[in-house]
């Protein structure tokens, strides 16, 4: 059976719910990776890659855009012309997620951290970092 991302959040949110003694350790290191996330973003190279990717998103968009424009267009009737379009749909699609996750991961992590630190908290003072 395949797990989709709507699974795997679904998952991650009820493992999440009950912590376990032992799980402090990995609640402290996701905590770890939140703070040099905010370091990360915090660093004008950050903000200069993410001008590189946001550059390459709007350049696959455009693909994505002509691709869609011929798999619309009444005159390509070509088997081949419309399955090469196709794929570039895809392609071009799944470049686009893979950019959107490399963009919000910073964000994401800090956000894990955020729960993190909280958990640490409900378990009690002495276990937080």
């Amino acid at each position: 059976m395949a797990v989709d991302r709507q699974d795997f959040e679904g998952l991650k949110a009820r493992s999440m719910a009950t912590v376990r003694p032992h799980d402090t350790g990995s609640l402290r290191v996701i905590e770890r990776d939140a703070l040099q996330a905010q370091h990360l973003t915090s660093l004008p190279s950050w903000d200069r890659f993410l001008t590189y990717l946001q550059a390459a998103l709007q350049r696959l968009e455009r693909v994505r855009s002509g691709a869609q424009a011929k798999l619309n267009a009444i005159g390509v009737v070509d088997h081949g012309s419309l399955i090469a379009a196709k794929m570039e749909l895809h392609v071009a699609d799944g470049q686009i997620e893979l950019l959107e996750s490399i963009m919000s991961m910073p964000k994401e992590i800090i956000e894990h951290g955020d729960k993190a630190r909280d958990l640490l908290e409900k378990i009690g003072g002495d276990h937080a970092a």
